[in-house]
């Protein structure tokens, strides 16, 4: 038929015009009533069209539509001067071998191509017009890809399918809360530095209303203010022990230090994040973009390590994930988390996923994916195994944490004060201790542990008195930065431990109190190897 399926085509024109330069000699193959020059020649595009049947030249006037109308088959037209090839309703009306071989000749000449197939589509001739018979009716989304292994989905449902030969350009997205000006400046400075070594256009999700004058400087600026702090789980999921409470650890030769955070208090904006992540997959789709690069707004690279995060920025195809890994001991198999400070995406890996506006849909997009916690650092590798289950996706992954692989930029350069960023003050951390990991917790001993989880040395004076009023322990300590202490105490009856803590010129005291009817209660737990 001389009429192209109608769904989509605003997008693909997007698609177009956000990667194939205005200056690319078009092909388009089999124009019937001329889509695609409607779509396409009055941004600026030259195209030429080749048409099998030549009724159809006179009957859509093709010749007022496109530079030039060749009367031919494509299967014997040297098509080798042109950049983009465009194929809407082709493949299906060709033999496999035959489409086949057209597209390995436009693959072997470096050419872009765009094709557009109907699936499980019979069609014989139409009106004497013996080229409009289908010789591949049986197309579906999985064997178009089996059948022609360098087309990449582009857009598409369970009727029709957009492909290309391609990677899609990609959108660096800036996500962020810019609630002072301290963030705006950070952002700012993250937004000249992208600008100045990397080549894409940069848009920013700003979660705040007020844009400090970063609209201008951006070439994409939005504003998504909408949404909610996810509550405590429900009760039936803690009763079942399916939440997966949030906890850091340190682990050592030793033991291992867990310290297991709060229901509430901690990660509270997961929902928003996860948004985020649909949202911007949502726009840049609707700006023509295939891939994502996102970038949190308190991000400042070392230079030499943002040129080799470029080069996978030309090559991931479906995501591009730092710092992937299996996480604590209690995690489960398919529980992987990742560092989500940067990482990159295509517009369709979220595909089938919906945005949460309450607790229950968060729950139960936690239900979906059989994770049931508040880490956007679990949530989102958890989503792209769901989607490898049903879905073939692909892509880059790199174990380890990000800032291992990624020494000299700064991550979280501003952090909202909070039981996260406060979640190695008060040290020693006062904690419950198990002599194995299979063993009971103890009520009769007390554990001390000293640990630095930042960049600068950290000043301790620790004193520990008993319900005497005398100091049955004291120590006072320089731990320097990712180094740890362990002392353990017999808990006999009610202690006081005071702790100051001091880090570039900055004092905090702290005055806490643990018994054997209390210690454990603690969110503080060491396990001895």
């Amino acid at each position: 038929m001389p009429y192209s399926y109608p769904q989509y085509k605003n997008e693909v024109k997007s698609h177009i015009l956000s990667n194939i330069p205005t200056s690319s000699k078009i092909l388009d193959v089999g124009p019937g009533c001329g889509t695609y020059s409607h779509l396409l020649r009055n941004e600026g595009y030259k195209i030429d069209a080749i048409e099998v049947w030549e009724p159809y030249v006179k009957q859509f006037e093709l010749e007022k539509h496109y530079d030039n109308v060749f009367l031919g088959d494509i299967r014997e037209f040297d098509f080798s001067s042109y950049d983009y090839i465009i194929m809407g309703d082709v493949l299906e009306h060709l033999s496999t071998e035959e489409a086949q071989q057209i597209l390995d000749k436009i693959n072997s000449n470096n050419q872009k191509c765009l094709i557009a197939v109907p699936y499980e589509y019979e069609q014989g001739e139409y009106q004497g017009n013996t080229y409009e018979i289908h010789l591949q009716p049986d197309l579906t989304p999985s064997n178009v890809l089996d059948r022609y292994p360098s087309l990449k989905l582009l857009y598409g449902n369970e009727e029709y399918g957009y492909y290309v030969n391609y990677t899609s350009e990609l959108l660096i997205f800036i996500d962020g809360y810019l609630a002072d000006q301290e963030r705006a400046d950070a952002c700012l400075n993250l937004i000249n530095q992208l600008k100045e070594n990397l080549p894409y256009k940069i848009a920013l999700l700003n979660k705040y209303p007020y844009s400090w004058g970063l609209d201008y400087k951006v070439d994409y600026y939005f504003h998504h203010g909408e949404g909610f702090m996810v509550g405590p789980p429900p009760q039936h999921l803690l009763d079942k022990q399916l939440y997966e409470r949030p906890y850091v650890y340190v682990g050592t030769s030793a033991g291992t230090l867990e310290n297991w955070l709060p229901l509430t208090g901690v990660n509270d904006h997961v929902a928003n994040m996860y948004n985020s992540f649909l949202t911007t997959s949502t726009t840049a789709r609707n700006l023509g973009f295939g891939r994502i690069f996102r970038v949190e707004a308190d991000t400042l690279f070392d230079v030499d390590e943002l040129k080799d995060i470029a080069k996978d920025l030309e090559n991931f195809q479906d995501y591009l994930l730092y710092g992937e890994r299996q996480e604590g001991d209690w995690a489960k198999p398919h529980h992987r988390i990742m560092d989500i400070h940067v990482l990159g995406y295509s517009v369709d890996l979220f595909k089938g996923f919906n945005l949460v506006k309450n607790d229950k849909q968060f729950w139960d997009l936690c239900s979906k994916i059989n994770y049931y916690g508040k880490w956007i650092e679990y949530i989102i590798p958890t989503i792209i195994y769901y989607q490898q289950q049903h879905h073939v996706f692909n892509g880059i992954k790199y174990e380890g944490r990000i800032r291992e692989k990624y020494p000299n930029t700064k991550f979280d350069l501003i952090n909202s004060p909070g039981d996260w960023t406060s979640r190695w003050d008060n040290i020693p951390k006062i904690c419950k201790v198990m002599p194995s990991k299979d063993s009971d917790e103890l009520f009769n001993v007390v554990g001390l542990y000293y640990w630095n989880d930042e960049q600068t040395p950290l000043q301790v004076k620790s004193e520990v008195i008993n319900e005497k009023n005398e100091i049955i322990y004291s120590k006072e300590v320089t731990v320097n930065p990712h180094t740890w202490i362990y002392d353990e105490l017999p808990l006999e009856g009610e202690y006081i431990i005071n702790n100051i803590n001091t880090r570039e010129g900055i004092t905090q005291e702290f005055v806490n109190t643990v018994s054997p009817q209390t210690i454990l209660d603690s969110n503080i737990r060491y396990i001895k190897k």
